[in-house]
């Protein structure tokens, strides 16, 4: 089956019992639970949490997380545990937004949340959150619709995407939310209009590098989504009359907020008091942006990143997964030759089934970082011959990757760096699904399936694979074999490289 059509096998629902999925999105000012069943009825939302959890709050200059805010967020993820359990794990998906970006190389840290979470956390770009807060709240934008610009102001950071007719266009990851706001200019909840200047200013500088972008593109309808545009709406009295967010109206809010001086004075009913501690940033985030950008009135909706996630982890179990549209993207872009990744992928899967038991690597993610590394391992090439895995290394790890997070890059990226020679042993890394015993397991099959391609000759490889808890036996054809030297020489090298990493490579030779 060519690589087109693997991508664009669907599997059917008719006649499946109801499926249970959940989303968690793990934000710099609240963490968010939802859980959806799916079946031939259609969709249906069992459960919502959500928990002020301010984890933005409590990152110091030294991006480490104090320790009261990191109990709030134990005990909230916690919670969070119990409700999933019944869900099947491959059903769950937890993503990690700016203040865990922030956070990311707190192994420990995050290790411990995963731990009481119960499941993996995914840390994304902030292009992959754009993407997935489009997704989640496309469904509200009509075919009269022409193009589309919708803005998403969260705790740590703003997300900006434009499309048209459902697809995005454009997408944009700014560093600014409305608890980052706060900690930075109004210490204290002091609403003090000196700093309302500084944080106005702060926000334009922000945005400069992008506004071009979607300044010149004919936008004509203007949406908003999520904690901050939400709330200013209800504040509005505008949820069930328009929902339509002006700037002359968001003015009069800002200005109120301003004349108390503080936030325990604001008086506001239609929100939460925790709300409150934010409003203000995210007040004047909303009207520096609608200010740069000239727009006069926006429409808040409901639909975002929560709901994203969950059309993204339904899609992918019914065979639209945009990830195997990024791999054949990324393919053509890095100009890779298909009928030779193709080998490659096939042979490292043939050898990933013979040892997923024996080896307990049993599971869809290292499967799938197994096929998705050997496709793209020549990345580098497009680069270059000299140093090409390095090249491919740094392509895969600092490319935009839709659908792909943090982890899914960073793995696939070291066994690209490590497919041959010498193996860099400071590109292991310590937290994630699989422990760094593990990682040398997937790089010993990568790096035999390209070995053993090596000559790049469209024929089979007669090969059958056995594995036990560290070893690999490889049993060759005795002709195929005997008629390949380098082969064998270099099948030698890999058995002693990966005897001094604790595993034993045994072959026919």
């Amino acid at each position: 089956m060519s690589l087109s059509k693997q991508s664009k096998h669907k599997k059917s629902r008719s006649g499946q019992t109801e499926e249970t999925y959940a989303a968690i999105d793990l934000g710099s000012n609240s963490f968010h639970l939802i859980v959806q069943s799916i079946s031939s009825q259609g969709i249906r939302t069992q459960d919502r949490l959500r928990e002020r959890v301010r984890l933005g709050e409590g990152i110091n200059s030294c991006d480490s997380l104090t320790q009261h805010v990191k109990d709030r967020a134990v005990e909230c993820l916690k919670r969070f545990c119990e409700r999933i359990r019944p869900v099947k794990p491959r059903n769950i998906r937890a993503v990690g937004t700016q203040a865990l970006r922030k956070l990311e190389s707190d192994d420990q840290l995050l290790t411990e949340f995963e731990s009481h979470l119960g499941c993996p956390i995914e840390i994304i770009s902030g292009v992959e959150e754009a993407r997935l807060i489009w997704l989640g709240a496309r469904s509200e934008f009509t075919e009269e619709h022409e193009e589309v610009l919708l803005i998403d102001i969260g705790g740590g950071s703003t997300e900006l995407v434009s499309g048209k007719g459902g697809v995005s266009s454009q997408l944009a990851s700014l560093e600014v939310g409305c608890v980052q706001i706060m900690n930075s200019f109004f210490k204290g909840g002091d609403l003090s209009k000196s700093k309302y200047q500084d944080a106005k200013l702060a926000i334009a500088i922000e945005l400069e590098p992008v506004i071009k972008r979607f300044k010149s593109r004919p936008l004509q309808n203007y949406f908003g989504t999520s904690g901050s545009i939400l709330a200013i709406s209800k504040i509005l009295g505008t949820w069930e009359e328009g929902r339509q967010i002006t700037s002359r109206n968001l003015k009069e809010i800002r200005e109120k907020l301003f004349s108390l001086g503080n936030v325990s004075e604001i008086d506001l009913p239609q929100i939460s008091m925790e709300r409150k501690k934010v409003l203000p940033g995210g007040v004047i985030i909303l009207e520096v942006l609608m200010r740069e950008l000239k727009i006069q009135s926006l429409e808040a909706i409901p639909g975002g990143l929560r709901e994203g996630i969950l059309t993204d982890l339904i899609g992918r179990d019914e065979g639209l997964d945009i990830r195997e549209q990024t791999i054949l993207s990324k393919m053509k872009n890095f100009g890779i030759d298909e009928s030779h990744a193709l080998r490659v992928s096939d042979l490292a899967q043939q050898i990933y089934r013979s040892t997923k038991k024996p080896w307990g690597i049993d599971t869809l993610q290292v499967a799938n970082w197994i096929r998705w590394s050997a496709l793209l391992h020549e990345a580098g090439l497009s680069l270059g011959h000299d140093s090409h895995t390095r090249h491919g290394e740094y392509l895969i790890r600092n490319s935009d990757m839709p659908g792909f997070s943090y982890t899914d890059q960073k793995m696939m990226s070291f066994l690209v760096r490590n497919q041959k020679r010498k193996i860099s042993e400071q590109s292991f890394f310590g937290r994630g699904p699989i422990q760094v015993a593990d990682q040398c397991r997937l790089l010993l099959i990568i790096r035999l399936a390209v070995l053993l391609n090596r000559s790049r000759i469209s024929l089979s490889i007669p090969l059958e694979v056995s594995a036990s808890t560290n070893t690999i036996s490889l049993f060759f054809d005795r002709d195929w074999i005997d008629e390949r030297p380098l082969t064998q020489a270099l099948l030698d090298r890999e058995k002693e490289l990966f005897g001094n990493l604790g595993l034993n490579l045994e072959w026919n030779s």
